[in-house]
């Protein structure tokens, strides 16, 4: 029971990763940076920001953004 539940929960994880990975790839080359180092490299918003010179607040859209179409994604 425990194996199947454990695989289960894999194969979600690879579904989502892959879900992840195809809108980073959809996202405009300029939106990318910002979504790697969130969602891959799991940076936090103001260093993104920092490193990237752009505001806090336009890479909290970006996730944002990118959040909604996951969810999109996962519930079609």
């Amino acid at each position: 029971m425990r194996i199947s539940a454990a695989l289960r929960a894999a194969r979600q994880v690879r579904k989502d990763a892959q879900c992840l990975r195809r809108i980073i790839r959809m996202v405009p080359p300029a939106i990318r940076p910002v979504l790697e180092l969130y969602f891959v490299q799991r940076m936090a918003v103001d260093d993104i920001a920092a490193q990237l010179c752009i505001a806090p607040g336009k890479v909290r859209r970006h996730i944002l953004q990118a959040a909604r179409r996951f969810d999109e994604e996962q519930s079609s």
